[in-house]
């Protein structure tokens, strides 16, 4: 993320929260916290925000799911993880 402000503790716990609710190709709800936490994502496109419009019903939403890019950085999120501790398991 060169260039990038570095990501908040708030944005971390979400996109592992994401990872875990749209393993299998789903798209989750947040919390208006949350929502705020993921908009500099959305801009950065790492984050998908989708409404679902159904014929004679309210649009429903927002849903939010990680982009390719967006499970990039998940992975590497999670990678860097479990480095630190088997680092500190070497130590």
């Amino acid at each position: 993320m060169t260039g990038k402000s570095r990501l908040s503790e708030r944005q971390i716990a979400t996109l592992k929260q994401l990872a875990v609710t749209c393993g299998n190709g789903g798209q989750a709800t947040l919390t208006r916290d949350q929502r705020e936490a993921m908009t500099p994502l959305w801009r950065r496109h790492l984050i998908e925000i989708w409404y679902r419009h159904l014929p004679g019903e309210r649009p429903r939403g927002p849903f939010f799911k990680p982009t390719d890019m967006g499970w990039a950085l998940i992975r590497s999120i999670y990678a860097g993880g479990e480095r630190r501790e088997q680092e500190g398991r070497a130590a």
